[in-house]
């Protein structure tokens, strides 16, 4: 639903947030993890509402990335990773993909680059990985709920940013 990952929970309370979402419809052994996001909404959201407009931030331009250098470097270090039968890619932030998790994943970056620059939160990482269906078969969600688990543990024991500002959050 539109606007549902804004202002619901705090990420300031936590130290890693990572958003999952289906979004591999192709094959059923791939995951995606996302490299930053686009300051775009377009299509409608499950019950049929459109977004209230095509930017999420509108003190930036159309189309701009928001991508955090340090996120960058842990998504990057994961392209190709195996997870049991699981592929992990990593994928930059894309015009085509501003629909919610896009919108939830710019929202996250948002948190993070204020949480770096007001020092007040815990948020050290977001992240925002694409899943595909569940395989067919009795145990298709147990063999993908594991490699999901394997992927984001992964990700939560990546080294985060020093609180002395090494790595800043930017936008193109």
């Amino acid at each position: 639903i539109w606007g549902a990952s804004f202002g619901v929970v705090s990420l300031s309370s936590y130290d890693v947030a990572i958003h999952i979402g289906l979004g591999v419809y192709d094959k059923l052994d791939g995951m995606l993890l996302e490299d930053g996001a686009v300051n775009l909404r377009r299509k409608a959201d499950a019950q049929g509402t459109k977004p209230p407009s095509d930017l999420i931030d509108k003190a930036k331009p159309a189309g701009s990335h928001l991508r955090d250098e340090q996120m960058t470097k842990n998504v990057k270090s994961m392209n190709n990773a195996h997870f049991g039968s699981f592929t992990v890619k990593s994928i930059g932030a894309r015009d085509d993909n501003a629909y919610l998790c896009n919108e939830v994943h710019y929202r996250a970056l948002q948190a993070l680059r204020h949480s770096r620059e007001s020092k007040k939160s815990r948020l050290r990482a977001a992240y925002f990985l694409h899943i595909p269906y569940a395989g067919d078969g009795a145990n298709g969600y147990e063999i993908l709920g594991k490699a999901v688990a394997s992927v984001i543990l992964q990700l939560c024991r990546k080294e985060t940013v020093p609180r002395d500002g090494d790595s800043k959050v930017s936008t193109t």
